[in-house]
């Protein structure tokens, strides 16, 4: 694996790769690559967070994510995460490995119990994943997945999900 110290120093700093704002909408394509490290934390007590963590936080319209795996642990109240993406909308994932421990809680929030973690998605729209899989622990409060957490409307196909997955509605 690629050891990438400019992407853990990044994820120490919890910048992340697109916003709802300004989502990213380019290809990455990771040839092949791991980058480990991605180390997201924001299990605060605060219900001010952003909505969406993951390496790419918000991934936009058009967007494709290929070939990459990500090793690391993310751990979250109140949003959506997934290793590869919190939200994902009009986009496609081609052969992405995650690695990534994902921990979403709720504690006390004020959005409902839509707070979804997985693997590659927490919570995804009209998106592909193709060839992808997931090797990480994935824990969640409600709309836990491999893949992903949540999905309306997406297709998925030749995934597998080899990761243990913990729901624990409350």
């Amino acid at each position: 694996p690629i050891k990438s110290s400019a992407a853990s120093d990044v994820y120490k700093r919890q910048i992340q790769i697109g916003t709802e704002d300004y989502p990213y909408t380019g290809t990455f394509d990771g040839k092949g690559h791991t980058i480990d490290g991605v180390a997201i934390n924001s299990a605060s007590t605060s219900k001010t967070e952003v909505m969406y963590n993951g390496f790419f936080r918000y991934v936009g319209s058009g967007a494709v994510i290929k070939n990459l795996t990500l090793e690391g642990e993310i751990n979250t109240n109140y949003v959506s995460a997934g290793g590869f993406a919190g939200y994902a909308e009009h986009a496609a994932f081609e052969n992405c490995v995650n690695r990534v421990d994902v921990t979403g809680t709720k504690k006390h929030s004020t959005r409902g119990d839509q707070l979804p973690a997985a693997g590659i998605a927490g919570k995804a729209v009209e998106t592909s994943f193709t060839a992808c899989s997931n090797e990480g622990k994935i824990t969640g409060t409600s709309h836990v997945g491999g893949i992903v957490g949540y999905a309306e409307m997406c297709a998925i196909s030749e995934c597998s999900n080899n990761g243990k997955v913990f729901a624990n509605y409350s």
